[in-house]
């Protein structure tokens, strides 16, 4: 049984379409959006080809921890984009509430 088979369900070729599919589309993102969080994702996604690479038992490890840190930045990142989103949003409509008032 190869690494492969045990680490990711999906054969080589489909892990390969799936990263470059998944990369270019959170290029485009990041292109437009500017959040810090696309990066994130960016990196684990492409460091999940590692595994093909590395082969004692540590890398794994190292890896798994890696994505881990790089997830919980990237929903803290997501949880603060959103904030900063929906606090600009209510003064959005407090200065139009206040510009019918005048």
């Amino acid at each position: 049984m190869n690494v492969s088979t045990l680490v990711f369900p999906l054969p080589f070729g489909l892990h390969v379409a799936f990263v470059l599919i998944s990369v270019a589309l959170l290029i485009f993102c990041y292109i437009f959006k500017k959040q810090r969080y696309h990066l994130y994702l960016i990196i684990g996604i492409i460091s999940t080809m590692l595994v093909y690479v590395a082969h004692p038992k540590i890398i794994f490890y190292l890896l798994g921890i890696e994505e881990f840190i790089l997830l919980g930045l990237a929903a803290f990142d997501m949880h603060k984009a959103e904030k900063a989103a929906r606090i600009a949003e209510e003064k959005k409509k407090a200065a139009e509430s206040a510009s019918d008032n005048a």
